[in-house]
């Protein structure tokens, strides 16, 4: 957090968040940052993270980032499967 003190945090909020998180972070937002106030980015920069916020949204319009709970519970399935075999090794192991 304190790297990007001072900078605008969008995008590194949205890659560590779900999206419900927004409305749990109202009570801690502080205000809008202002554009011409970033001097360390040129144009090249601001480029990049136009076309990241660009390719975010087509992603998400796309539903790339909705989890299956069928997956989920396959894979906590296979998970315990395995764990019940490595036990069954060793108790039936000499």
């Amino acid at each position: 957090i304190f790297t990007h003190a001072g900078d605008d945090m969008t995008d590194i909020f949205a890659a560590f968040h779900a999206p419900g998180s927004h409305s749990l972070m109202r009570k801690f937002y502080i205000g809008d940052l202002i554009p011409e106030s970033v001097t360390h980015k040129d144009a090249s920069q601001l480029a990049f993270e136009k076309g990241y916020r660009d390719l975010r949204s087509k992603l998400i319009m796309m539903g790339m980032f909705k989890s299956s709970k069928v997956f989920y519970a396959y894979k906590c399935s296979f998970n315990m499967c395995m764990w019940l075999t490595a036990v069954a090794m060793v108790k039936f192991s000499d």
